[in-house]
């Protein structure tokens, strides 16, 4: 069964709610991440050697796309965009405030460059995890042949 349009805007909630609901990204920003080409269906097809597309004007992700493969779209998404953050405070473009109270007026501020440190963390780990899950996936889908060693080698017996 494909991933058609109320698949695709589930998949993008998650992914907006897992990295945090951010401000600057929408789940409508997302969800043309996830159907363009150039976006979720191009990585995909070229970490896991698949074919996906958009088909149908609902639009359906085919071609095999399922549960598994929106869990790597999930990581592979969350790796780029830590990385982003991570420029994005450096340069300027992120915020740098941890936390502002009203009464007694507390306001902190974090340094950039140890919320960059921690933006590369997080896309560190989720690199990992993206590369634990993609391997895993391949395992699975691949279907890796064994081959014993009497099969490799022949030689006679005395």
């Amino acid at each position: 069964m494909p991933y058609c349009s109320q698949s695709i805007a589930a998949l993008a909630n998650q992914i907006y709610q897992d990295i945090g609901s951010p401000t600057a990204l929408s789940v409508a920003f997302i969800s043309g991440w996830i159907t363009n080409s150039g976006g979720m269906i191009g990585s995909l097809n070229n970490k896991l050697s698949t074919n996906f597309w958009i088909s149908g004007d609902e639009p359906c992700i085919v071609g095999g796309f399922g549960g598994e493969e929106a869990v790597i779209a999930n990581l592979d998404f969350k790796t780029d965009y830590y990385g982003n953050q991570s420029r994005s405070v450096l340069t300027g473009g992120g915020s740098m405030w941890t936390s502002i109270s009203e009464g007694d007026t507390k306001i902190s501020r974090s340094d950039v460059v140890n919320v960059s440190k921690q933006y590369l963390q997080m896309q560190k780990d989720s690199r990992e995890t993206l590369r634990l899950a993609i391997q895993d996936w391949k395992r699975s889908h691949i279907g890796i042949e064994i081959v014993d060693a009497e099969q490799t080698y022949s030689r006679s017996t005395p």
